[in-house]
């Protein structure tokens, strides 16, 4: 081997390089609203969207950037719509949380049989719920369970990926959680 006769290497230095780009464009949309439900109590909605209007990367030195919207990596939209109830230092809330079908592909510039790459990967929704109390001044709790009906993980099978759905899923599946922050003072 031409090369090794030199002894061996050492060290090498391979600075980064940027030699792509990346253009972008969506909206996103925050939208409150609560009432008062007499003496009861109050009512909190929210709805949040994200809509990529578009999402094109060049990855060679040179090229131009071409549209990858809606691969399995950068679906169209998504939103997180939450209903509460509040009362007093309590509060109850049911969390779904939604991301658009894409196409069973990493990269729709990337070229495979079209049964394969529109046969779309369907839409995902999981649903969250927490409750927020103080059982005592100056300290706060909240327990919920996220993926509270356990979904499954969103798989994409084609003919350059074959793994699950980074921006799909929830990968732990459910999980059940408690948070206490006392305030000294």
């Amino acid at each position: 081997n031409p090369g090794l006769n030199k002894g061996r290497i050492k060290d090498m230095k391979l600075p980064f390089q940027n030699v792509g780009k990346t253009n972008v464009e969506g909206l996103d949309l925050d939208v409150k609203y609560s009432f008062k439900v007499g003496d009861y109590g109050t009512v909190k909605l929210r709805e949040s969207n994200s809509y990529n209007l578009k999402f094109e990367q060049s990855i060679a030195p040179g090229s131009e950037p071409t549209d990858r919207l809606d691969g399995i990596y950068h679906p169209k939209w998504s939103n997180t719509l939450r209903i509460g109830f509040e009362r007093k230092d309590n509060e109850v809330a049911l969390t779904a949380r939604t991301y658009s079908s894409t196409k069973n592909i990493d990269d729709p510039t990337k070229l495979q049989d079209a049964a394969i790459t529109n046969n779309r990967i369907g839409a995902y929704t999981v649903w969250d719920m927490n409750v927020n109390f103080k059982p005592v001044k100056n300290l706060d709790v909240s327990v919920g369970v996220n993926n509270m009906f356990d979904k499954g993980t969103v798989y994409s099978n084609s003919a350059y990926v074959d793994t699950y759905v980074n921006s799909m899923n929830d990968i732990v599946g459910r999980y059940i959680y408690l948070n206490a922050r006392y305030k000294f003072k």
